[in-house]
């Protein structure tokens, strides 16, 4: 069968630009692997090379495990390294039971799906060993770390990885001001993987960062949208909106809240711009990261 999966794969991708077919023959062959169930493997086959989950595929990170380079191999050597270690941890037959209830899983979210799903097969899986071993998580600064930032360097990084695969990330760079600043442009996790606490556990990290490298330092949520996620969760974690004007790349702020009112008639219906405070971030730095992973990549760096 496995060869028949890899056939069925293989010629189903030459009609199908952008992207690698490995991720799914790797997939499907651990499945083969480990004796899961024939019938679950071909209702999966389906719905994971079915026209709809292609097309959400093509439209979402395809950086992450589907370009044709040496990245994607060492990232997917990495991933199904990490699916290795945890069926010898759980034993091959627990972790079977545990391949074939996630594809249960998978299956009746894929029955939900309509054109407009932001989700698709392989995030729904990641979404499945989130919530079995969240301790799999890992905190990984990007090439440039936050202790090394500086007006002059490039934009930084925090990424959310399990077995190598990016699950969320924040996007950050210090920018010349009124006052020592930090911006950040995107605090993002994976279509699918929403409303799990894993955006507040990578914001919790970068904050803990801010307020050890970086004291007295306020933090601004750049672009964020009016009516969207960022608007609706910065308020809760202690952001108010506020006047901000670049000129000439210098930050004027101005960290006076602003009232729903006056927010409206400075921004209108554009993007708008809210403010955390060095107490601020401070207080959310000292709050704990205990739903997942390991606590904390400052540690890492000292």
């Amino acid at each position: 069968m496995e060869e028949k999966i890899k056939t069925l794969i293989e010629t189903k991708f030459e009609t199908v630009k952008g992207i690698s077919p490995e991720w799914f023959i790797r997939f499907f062959d651990m499945l083969e692997s480990f004796g899961v169930n024939e019938d679950k493997i071909s209702k999966a086959l389906d719905f994971a090379l079915s026209e709809q989950n292609l097309n959400l595929t093509q439209r979402g990170n395809n950086r992450n495990g589907f370009d044709k380079n040496s990245r994607t191999t060492k990232m997917l050597d990495e991933f199904y390294a990490l699916m290795q270690k945890l069926s010898k941890n759980m034993g091959e037959e627990k972790f079977r039971k545990f391949l074939e209830d996630s594809l249960d899983y998978m299956q009746a979210e894929y029955e939900k799906f309509d054109n407009t799903s932001e989700t698709c097969f392989k995030n729904l899986f990641l979404k499945c060993l989130v919530q079995a071993f969240p301790e799999e998580l890992e905190l990984v600064s990007g090439r440039t770390k936050l202790a090394e930032m500086s007006t002059e360097s490039d934009s930084c990084t925090i990424d959310l990885k399990l077995g190598g695969m990016t699950i969320g990330d924040i996007h950050f760079e210090e920018v010349q001001g009124n006052t020592p600043l930090i911006i950040f442009t995107d605090l993002r996790t994976l279509p699918g993987l929403k409303r799990m606490g894993l955006g507040s556990y990578i914001f919790k990290e970068f904050c803990k960062q801010v307020s050890f490298y970086k004291p007295g330092y306020s933090v601004v949520a750049w672009n964020v949208m009016k009516d969207k996620d960022g608007s609706k969760v910065y308020p809760k974690w202690g952001a108010h909106p506020v006047k901000l004007e670049v000129k000439n790349d210098f930050w004027e702020v101005d960290p006076t809240p602003l009232t729903e009112e006056q927010t409206q008639a400075f921004y209108g219906d554009g993007s708008r711009i809210y403010y955390f405070s060095p107490e601020t971030i401070a207080l959310i730095g000292m709050q704990k990261n205990n739903r997942y992973g390991k606590e904390c990549i400052r540690e890492k760096s000292m």
